[in-house]
């Protein structure tokens, strides 16, 4: 079996679910032979990981941010 390629891509901008579009279309289009997920700050977002979705949502840890 051929395993998939891989997408990671990080943005703030995906704590907002419309911002992760671009990257579900990825998704969409090549599955299953791309498995994408997307980083946002964990400072910014509390939602957990969305079944629904073709593409992983993980939170990051920032340090020294400030906040």
């Amino acid at each position: 079996m051929i395993r998939p390629r891989r997408l990671i891509s990080i943005a703030h901008s995906y704590v907002v679910g419309l911002n992760r579009h671009l990257a579900w279309e990825i998704a969409q289009a090549g599955a299953p032979r791309w498995e994408v997920t997307v980083v946002a700050p964990q400072f910014y977002t509390r939602a957990a990981e969305s079944a629904s979705e073709l593409c992983r949502s993980r939170p990051l840890h920032g340090r020294q941010t400030g906040l």
